[in-house]
């Protein structure tokens, strides 16, 4: 995954609104139990927390790394006559956990073909990167982006590199690179009301302007409440440049308390991070789901804040 270029217009936005899509993976049932939940109660928003550590996410990368399909006479190896390098390239994450293995190739293999034969249903497919190598003639790299189904992960690939050292010499390298993240359920108020705020301009230099302002229902508020708590945790990413897709606003009183509490949620454009504060606490959750962006823009008024309901239609899920 790469870094998202720059947007310079309302139909761009909701181009770019897609440029981190949350990638978790099939597999991950098999570690997600391992963690232990902890509640943390913040007046009438809770948090959840299953708290990961970098062991269990290093666990989880060397299942989805023996897991990975390889071709045909691929032996695993220590050493590589030219040692590889990931041609596919890293992305600046924080938290990324990356661990590869090394395989000498007894036949020839058009990796390219063996990815599209054999990658998981769901999975897409970056490349090729071709990089030279002192050691080596060629190297070539290809990334595969797996689909989700755990809310722990908030990135996951494989990438596979391949060299040749000779005309008959092949080598494999095989990198799983995944970041894990805690489930952090948030639960937003409702005893107060809500305000939701959309835009009618987006632009690269300015952010967000014309803004239109709503008190939502109570009914309306509670549809958003139980979207809110079924979104991802998100590690974010890097975009050159962002804007407010729109935000939500309430408050409450601490419980033994008389003193009101903000709460707030902002949605950006890219990547898509749903920045939630209650208090002095703070949660990244992804907004790119269907769910939470339809009902946003159903309680918007007709003809107003056309550039939120432009990026709104880039959804996922």
């Amino acid at each position: 995954m790469k870094k998202p270029m720059p947007w310079t217009s309302p139909v761009a936005l909701g181009v770019l609104v897609g440029c981190l899509v949350v990638l978790t993976s099939v597999f991950a049932g098999d570690v997600a139990a391992t963690s232990s939940p902890t509640s943390t109660t913040l007046g009438r928003t809770e948090l959840t927390t299953n708290t990961a550590s970098s062991a269990t996410a290093r666990a989880f990368a060397n299942q989805l790394l023996n897991r990975a399909a390889l071709p045909a006479g691929a032996v695993v190896t220590k050493r590589l006559v030219a040692p590889l390098t990931n041609a596919a390239g890293l992305v600046a994450l924080t938290d990324l956990v990356v661990v590869h293995r090394n395989y000498v190739l007894q036949r020839p293999v058009d990796l390219a073909s063996f990815l599209r034969d054999h990658h998981a249903p769901g999975a897409t497919i970056e490349g090729p990167q071709t990089v030279s190598g002192s050691a080596v003639t060629s190297v070539t790299g290809y990334q595969l982006n797996l689909p989700f189904a755990s809310r722990h992960l908030s990135y996951e690939q494989l990438d596979y590199t391949v060299g040749t050292t000779a005309p008959s010499d092949k080598e494999l390298r095989v990198d799983a690179e995944v970041v894990w993240v805690p489930i952090e359920n948030v639960s937003m108020p409702t005893s107060h009301p809500v305000i939701l705020t959309a835009y009618g301009h987006m632009t690269a230099f300015a952010g967000s302007s014309d803004p239109t302002t709503v008190t939502l229902t109570k009914s309306e508020a509670v549809q958003l409440r139980h979207a809110l708590s079924s979104l991802s945790n998100t590690a974010g990413g890097v975009c050159m440049e962002d804007a407010t897709l729109f935000t939500l606003a309430t408050s409450f009183t601490a419980p033994g308390s008389t003193r009101s509490v903000k709460w707030t949620a902002t949605a950006d454009v890219c990547p898509g991070v749903l920045s939630v504060v209650s208090g002095t606490r703070h949660v990244a959750l992804d907004d790119h789901s269907c769910v939470l962006r339809s009902l946003v823009g159903k309680f918007l008024p007709a003809r107003k804040a056309a550039a939120t309901r432009l990026s709104l239609k880039n959804c996922v899920g």
